[in-house]
């Protein structure tokens, strides 16, 4: 059987959605739970246009009124969050003349902690008008949004939930709705049963909870001869994820379709498949980063079924747009979360745009 590797892949773009592309025909059934061909994915749910949000550059001005707003930033474990700090940083260039933007990144999790609590007193003191925060791990950042949101300062979060949810609004893909797709997917690929490991982000934060719970709901409710062998941590680090499938692939004899949190630490399950000699009885799933090397790589090997659900970086922009009308006394959506499309080889020309280069 041809090496197969599948990576679903969720949306958020930046001011337009673009609409759902029909899936292919389905496979044929598949008759050995040891060989298995990912489907071609099932079209997307119709959802009703959102309204697209202006840039900012065609934005009126709120008066003479200067608005500071400090932006927080996770440490850039990856080239997804490198992207979305570079779009940031582009969006707060182009914002009104009378909008400041200051950028503070961390070294961990614990140092964004220390780095959030700052920038908190600084704004009591009146020195900044609004916060967006890009968490690292939504339950430690959760506190301090809630502490900030509660003291009157509007919080924008991107990317991760904080736990508890209190902030002036949330801008990111849709992770549940993924997750949901993921496992009608992968049921689909296994009609007669079959088994499922999943390489999961930091264990019991928003987003991890945001794509493993939806995940295993659907495949206990509507897929009962799919067995979930279980997970490990593989963060969103290439070395983290091929540790993990190190140790995976020798305590189970037979995995059929591994579901990745994350796009790196595919990559890094995927390299301990190839280097076990496992590559040709398993299929990889998971949520696209949004490389362009992803694209180069199906579009040399189409029968590499690298298709999903994505969401792209775009999301940083957004935040910063959505800031700007906050402070301009407009009221924005509590939750601003694109849904869910399947890319493949039927809609390359699509997200070719929608890439960039992780290198």
């Amino acid at each position: 059987m041809k090496k197969i590797l599948a990576i679903l892949l969720v949306v958020a773009l930046m001011t337009v959605m673009i609409a759902a592309c029909a899936a292919p025909d389905a496979p044929p059934p598949v008759d050995d739970a040891e060989e298995v061909t990912a489907p071609e994915p099932a079209a997307p749910a119709e959802l009703d246009e959102a309204d697209p949000v202006d840039e900012p550059a065609e934005q009126e001005d709120a008066g003479d009124e200067t608005f500071r707003v400090a932006i927080q930033l996770l440490p850039i474990p990856n080239a997804f969050h490198a992207v979305m700090r570079d779009l940031i940083e582009e969006a707060a260039e182009a914002a009104p003349a009378n909008f400041e933007f200051e950028i503070f990144g961390s070294t961990d999790e614990n140092d964004q902690i220390r780095v959030l609590e700052v920038i908190y007193e600084e704004a009591m003191r009146g020195e900044w008008d609004g916060v967006i925060i890009s968490p690292q791990n939504g339950t430690l950042v959760g506190p301090i949004a809630e502490q900030m949101y509660n003291s009157g300062i509007p919080v924008v979060i991107i990317n991760r939930l904080t736990d508890p949810e209190v902030f002036t609004a949330y801008v990111a893909g849709d992770n549940p709705g993924g997750a949901r797709d993921f496992a009608h997917y992968v049921g689909a690929a296994l009609p007669d049963g079959g088994t499922v490991f999943e390489v999961r982000m930091t264990a019991g934060t928003p987003i991890d909870r945001d794509r493993h719970y939806p995940f295993v709901e659907v495949l206990e409710a509507n897929y009962p001869d799919v067995e979930w062998l279980g997970s490990g941590e593989g963060g969103n680090s290439f070395e983290m994820g091929y540790e993990l499938g190190m140790n995976a692939l020798m305590a189970h004899d037979v995995i059929n379709v591994v579901y990745a949190h994350d796009e790196f630490a595919a990559r890094g399950f995927w390299n301990a498949v190839i280097d076990a000699g496992r590559e040709d009885d398993l299929v990889l799933v998971g949520f696209w980063g949004g490389t362009r090397e992803f694209w180069y790589e199906l579009d040399e090997d189409p029968d590499l079924v690298l298709r999903g659900i994505a969401y792209q970086p775009a999301m940083g922009t957004l935040a910063v747009q959505t800031m700007i009308r906050i402070l301009q006394g407009e009221t924005v959506d509590f939750f601003t979360v694109e849904p869910s499309m399947i890319f493949g080889p039927h809609n390359m020309d699509e997200w070719y745009d929608l890439s960039y280069w992780a290198n």
